[in-house]
C-alpha cells in the first residue's frame, strides 16, 4: 500500500512537470476542475478522490492515469506495433458484443492498452454496460 506522503510527493512532482506553479496550485486546479479548494488540498496531501469522474478529469487534465495516481507506478508506453493488436482486440470485442460508437471503441482500446483488469476480467459486464447505455457513449 502506498503512503499518503509518497502519493503527495509523487503528485506534486507530476504537477510541477506539467507546469503547474507551486504558489496557488490548489486554487488553480480547483478553479480549472470546478471543485473546492479543500478537495484539491486533500489530493496534494496524498488523499485520493472519492469521485471517480472528477479523478478522471484531474488525471486527464494533468497527464497521468488514475492507476498511476493510486499505485505510483507507470506502465511503459506501447511499442509502435502494439496499437495494431489493441485495435484488433477492440474490433473483436465489437464483433462479439455489437456495434460501438467511436468514443466507445476508443474507450475499449484504452482499456486494452492499459492492460486494464476491467477489460481482462469483466468483458461481459462491460458489454452489458455499453448495451444499456447505447445512447450515452462510454467514457463520457
Amino acid at each position: 500500500m502506498v503512503s499518503r506522503d509518497s502519493r503527495a510527493v509523487w503528485l506534486n512532482l507530476v504537477l510541477s512537470r506539467h507546469g503547474v506553479a507551486d504558489y496557488g496550485r490548489a486554487s488553480a486546479i480547483a478553479k480549472k476542475l470546478t471543485v473546492s479548494n479543500a478537495v484539491v488540498q486533500g489530493w496534494l496531501g496524498g488523499s485520493l478522490s472519492k469521485d471517480l469522474e472528477v479523478a478522471l478529469r484531474f488525471a486527464n487534465e494533468y497527464g497521468f492515469t488514475i492507476e498511476e495516481w493510486v499505485t505510483l507506478e507507470s506502465k511503459p508506453p506501447a511499442t509502435d506495433d502494439s496499437w495494431k493488436e489493441h485495435v484488433l482486440k477492440a474490433k473483436q470485442f465489437e464483433d462479439d458484443n455489437g456495434a460501438l460508437s467511436a468514443k466507445q471503441f476508443m474507450f475499449i482500446i484504452e482499456l486494452i492498452a492499459n492492460d486494464s483488469e476491467i477489460y481482462k476480467n469483466n468483458k461481459k459486464l462491460l458489454a452489458e454496460v455499453i448495451g444499456n447505455n447505447s445512447d450515452k457513449p462510454i467514457g463520457e
